[in-house]
């Protein structure tokens, strides 16, 4: 297909978002390649945030179409629906607080370069309220500029006004209220989670090292940054360890695992064994967490030994492209989960 051939949408979820809002509605007009429409869905915002859109998009480039939600819904759910209403052959997501660069879609539609491409997405510049350079999301790159099916790590972190995606992959979003939060088991999958989980287990995964936008943090966002993008030292590592996070990760990926058994059904080759696989993947990641936990419960050094022993036997630690929590994950149970007394072991009572 022609690049000149794609028509994408930009999928935007508002609430309260006047402070930054036409700041970046003026960066979505001046893309070298302009979406066919812009669709927003607004969360009750009860500040400036709808006049200045109405104001944009009576000078905007491309149509802009507005959707009020009668209640609130959260921006997991707001960001599904916006989705869900776009009309185009891609999606675009974007936040109300960032900056694109100018070739952002030129850049994310050139990386379609087959069918068999489902979602590229791209590095940031993280920056400040004032627009402050403060670092780039390197670390959080895919391993190579197009990644195969099942070869991008389960847990890799990626923003969602990064992502392009196609279009289609909406026809399996009966299945998104079924899925359990990586971070937290009691909220479902935010849309960026969603989205790359079934691309990358349907299909290729493009990612563009160069950032294409600037990645706002000013201490009102919808969601946590964390400050330090550096690469986190060994030791950095091995100390951290949540039994909390261990759960929701085992909860994630059994609903995942479920998901995907049950999807195996709906398509065809080469996508069924695709999913197949994956599926047989979750189900071991979902094995690997439980044993985790099990060796930090564990209360005397014999027990969570033969604990280790036993993980390392059901091939939790095999590296990452294996389903595997790799080699530092490894590092941090010795340390963490056998070696220290129980009260100084996380989850433990004091």
């Amino acid at each position: 297909m022609e690049r000149n051939m794609h028509t994408v949408s930009i999928a935007m979820a508002t609430c309260n978002g006047a402070r930054f809002i036409t700041e970046q509605l003026e960066s979505l007009s001046r893309q070298t390649v302009l979406p066919s429409e812009l669709v927003i869905t607004d969360d009750c915002s009860t500040d400036d945030t709808l006049a200045l859109v109405a104001a944009f998009a009576a000078r905007a480039p491309f149509p802009v179409r507005v959707e009020c939600n009668a209640n609130q819904l959260g921006f997991r759910a707001n960001f599904m629906k916006a989705a869900g209403l776009c009309q185009s052959e891609f999606i675009a997501f974007s936040d109300q607080d960032d900056v694109w660069l100018p070739d952002k879609l030129e850049a994310c539609l050139a990386a379609f370069t087959h069918d068999d491409v489902l979602l590229a997405y791209h590095n940031v510049t993280v920056v400040s309220g004032e627009l402050k350079p403060l670092a780039t999301f390197d670390r959080h790159g895919a391993p190579r500029t197009v990644n195969p099916p099942n070869s991008v790590h389960p847990s890799l972190f990626i923003l969602g006004m990064t992502l392009v995606v196609r279009s289609h992959l909406r026809r399996f979003s009966g299945h998104w209220p079924e899925t359990s939060n990586l971070f937290n088991a009691s909220e479902v999958e935010a849309h960026d989670q969603w989205f790359f989980f079934l691309a990358s287990c349907m299909g290729t995964i493009a990612y563009i090292a160069k950032p294409l936008a600037l990645y706002r943090r000013h201490g009102g966002n919808a969601t946590v940054w964390a400050r330090n993008f550096g690469v986190p030292s060994q030791m950095d590592h091995v100390k951290v360890t949540d039994l909390t996070n261990f759960r929701s990760r085992e909860i994630s990926a059994g609903k995942r695992a479920y998901i995907l058994e049950r999807l195996q059904n709906e398509l065809a080759e080469p996508q069924k064994a695709r999913v197949k696989a994956a599926a047989i993947g979750y189900r071991k990641l979902e094995t690997s967490y439980r044993l985790r936990q099990k060796l930090y419960r564990s209360d005397d050094i014999v027990s969570r030994t033969r604990q280790l022993i036993a993980s390392l036997c059901a091939g939790v630690y095999l590296p990452g492209r294996q389903w595997g929590a790799g080699r530092r994950a490894l590092a941090r149970d010795i340390v963490r989960g056998v070696i220290l007394p129980v009260s100084e072991r996380p989850g433990c009572a004091h």
